[in-house]
């Protein structure tokens, strides 16, 4: 592959390397592969260029392509939330599937985490919220996460934007509903907890 592409200077296909994928799994069969895709939900699912498949649909077909190929050394674990387009290629192709996100103690380790930074001395943005908000914090972080800590993790770095934001322009409820994009499932709740809290303030002011 190095060589055939200029000694690097030339990016290699998509194609070009699948194949190369392919041709060393091929040449591995004494030794076991483990391929980790994680967080593929992440990946885009609208196409960015017109007439190309999306970026997500693509990985699909190549998961799904290699464990079609049977390589008997090789094993695939990808991690994602349960979107309708990857559980329909997936789930008839799984050998072992765990769901994470109705488990208790996937959901007690977001509920105490996300307890551990609201009520952190450290969170100088928070210790000046009331007890009730920091606790609508948490219940609505923790309810809402689905699984996953990305929701909790982009309101801890929305909590350090707002610090830095004057009232005036937090009352909106902008800084929220910016930085929360990624999180659509919690953006009108996280919306209303920061007005409420600005509210809260602005009266203990």
């Amino acid at each position: 592959m190095y060589s055939s592409h200029k000694r690097g200077e030339q990016q290699p296909s998509e194609d070009a390397l699948l194949q190369c994928l392919k041709d060393m799994l091929l040449g591995s069969v004494q030794s076991p592969i483990y391929l980790i895709v994680d967080a593929l939900d992440e990946s885009p699912d609208t196409s960015k260029v017109l007439g190309t498949p999306p970026s997500r649909q693509m990985v699909l077909d190549v998961v799904k392509e290699l464990v079609e190929l049977r390589f008997s050394n090789l094993h695939i674990c990808v991690a994602s939330r349960p979107e309708a387009d990857i559980r329909s290629v997936f789930e008839p192709l799984a050998g072992f599937k765990v769901s994470l996100h109705d488990q208790d103690g996937q959901k007690e380790d977001i509920a105490n985490y996300v307890h551990s930074v609201v009520y952190s001395d450290q969170e100088q943005g928070m210790k000046r919220w009331k007890g009730n908000v920091k606790d609508l914090v948490i219940k609505t972080l923790s309810e809402e996460a689905n699984g996953m800590y990305g929701c909790p993790s982009i309101f801890i770095t929305l909590v350090h934007t707002v610090s830095k934001v004057s009232l005036g322009c937090l009352s909106t409820g902008n800084a929220a509903e910016v930085s929360y994009t990624q999180c659509p499932a919690c953006a009108e709740r996280i919306t209303q907890i920061s007005r409420r809290n600005v509210s809260a303030s602005a009266e203990g002011n």
